[in-house]
């Protein structure tokens, strides 16, 4: 059986594919005891105390995983039409 360069670099790259989702996509188990923990990974960005807004940014390291880290009822769901801002700046 022979097997093509391009066989190789087609397997190389759903391989590499495969390790980036599966780290990029893990899911730690978290132990947090009684304490109130932020529902993710990652900075701080934004706190709007007028919204009851906290914006944490996440980078690619981090775990990409929202949680809810203490039972809670939601009051309200807002949705703001073209309001696609970057999560890099203070807009979010």
């Amino acid at each position: 059986m022979v097997i093509s360069r391009f066989g190789v670099l087609i397997f190389l790259l759903f391989a590499a594919l495969l390790v980036f989702f599966a780290y990029f996509f893990r899911d730690p188990e978290r132990k947090t005891g009684k304490q109130i923990v932020s529902p993710a990974d990652g900075i701080v960005a934004d706190i709007d105390e007028k919204r009851n807004f906290i914006a944490i940014f996440m980078n690619v390291h981090d775990v990409h995983v929202n949680r809810a880290p203490e039972a809670g009822k939601i009051l309200r769901v807002e949705h703001h039409d073209g309001k696609h801002y970057s999560a890099f700046g203070k807009r979010v």
